[in-house]
């Protein structure tokens, strides 16, 4: 529709005329004491709305959630209690379209990330709409992925332990009990929603103290050991949750204690897992872990007598596929922290290749895996 003196559409009009709205509502709610704490909440609201609602202009949407994000830093509690339930309401609509989502969870994390009194209001609320299981597969897996966006760049701006120590008990432990669940009664978990809540995992357990992580791996411990260790398949639900576990123990300190009886012991049932099991998945999930400790261990003896452990048990088990990825790895853990030994796993890798064994073309990708970059914390 054009008015007939201009060419400017009545809908921009109409936008801009929004836009200049929304901008006085917020200079009203940031002048002390200007409004009563009742029409405060309703100003914040019209702005709640501004930015949830669908605009013919995505530019009111957009201007409505930077205006939230400058009274986020001077309300926080009013926006917390005013603003949030109307965005996880709108989030807990049935039959949501994705980009619809995909906006207001953007705006969530940008709202939660301006001040630190609306950071964990925000993530506790997006926590509970997942593992309530109302929402949609793809959709619980941008959510998570927004959790783990908001923490990392939560950790980058504090180095505050605390925060870290209380951001996992009320985000990373509802989650990894969550999907827990969910794969213990054999339902099909996304292999992406896995790595989300992974690497959530790793962006608090990484910065915590050796103490708490080890009071943290305890539990996961006990969940995921037996299942990494077993070839019984009839739990293969919760073998799709290994990542975590393999994510949660690499991304430990150096000094940090697994909650094993014997480290031999641990890294031996590791290797014997590996290369006797059928599961792809706990097949690199042990490599990973075995590698990540070699890797981590400052004491070069023990880390000698590990890898002689490790390597002890190729002996019987010819040149198949898993023997040659787990040169490999310890190749490639032993060569980035300047232990020679490492060149062994590689003189032996190139014999196969010189031989035209059966997995030649394996091995000689293999140096792929050995040269490239590892985060090995």
């Amino acid at each position: 529709i054009y008015r007939p003196e201009t060419s400017v559409p009545l809908d921009k009009e109409y936008s801009v005329l929004h836009i200049v709205r929304l901008k006085g509502i917020t200079l009203l709610t940031l002048l002390p004491n200007f409004l009563t704490e009742n029409e405060a909440a309703i100003a914040l609201q019209t702005l709640g709305r501004a930015a949830i609602e669908r605009n013919e202009d995505e530019n009111v949407n957009k201007e409505a959630t930077h205006l939230l994000i400058q009274l986020a830093q001077s309300r926080p509690e009013q926006i917390n209690s005013t603003v949030f339930p109307l965005f996880l309401e709108a989030l807990n609509e049935d039959m949501i379209a994705a980009h619809k989502v995909a906006r207001l969870l953007n705006a969530l994390g940008s709202i939660s990330v301006a001040a630190s009194g609306t950071l964990m209001p925000v993530l506790r609320g997006l926590v509970m709409l997942v593992t309530a299981g109302q929402m949609a597969s793809s959709h619980s897996q941008a959510t998570i992925e927004t959790v783990r966006k908001v923490l990392e760049a939560a950790m980058a701006a504090s180095s505050d332990a605390k925060l870290n120590a209380d951001l996992y008990a009320a985000i990373i432990s509802p989650l990894t009990t969550w999907i827990h669940g969910l794969a213990s009664t054999n339902q099909d978990v996304p292999p992406k929603l896995v790595v989300e809540v992974a690497r959530a995992l790793v962006t608090l357990l990484s910065k915590l103290e050796t103490s708490a992580q080890e009071q943290l791996l305890e539990p996961l411990f006990s969940n995921y050991l037996a299942v990494l260790l077993s070839s019984d398949e009839s739990i293969g639900g919760l073998c799709q949750l290994l990542p975590v576990f393999s994510a949660a123990v690499c991304s430990c300190r150096p000094e940090t204690r697994l909650p094993v009886d014997s480290l031999d012991a641990f890294v031996s049932s590791l290797t014997v897992s590996a290369l006797a099991g059928s599961s792809q998945i706990r097949r690199d999930v042990c490599f990973e872990i075995i590698a990540s400790m070699l890797n981590k261990i400052k004491d070069s003896k023990l880390r000698s007598s590990l890898t002689q452990i490790v390597l002890r048990h190729t002996g019987g088990s010819g040149t198949g596929l898993s023997v040659i990825l787990l040169h490999q790895w310890v190749a490639r853990a032993l060569i980035s922290c300047n232990d020679k030994s490492g060149y062994d796993s590689v003189r032996w890798l190139l014999e196969q290749i010189k031989q035209a064994s059966p997995h030649a073309a394996e091995a000689a990708e293999g140096f792929n895996i050995i040269l490239g970059e590892h985060d090995w914390a």
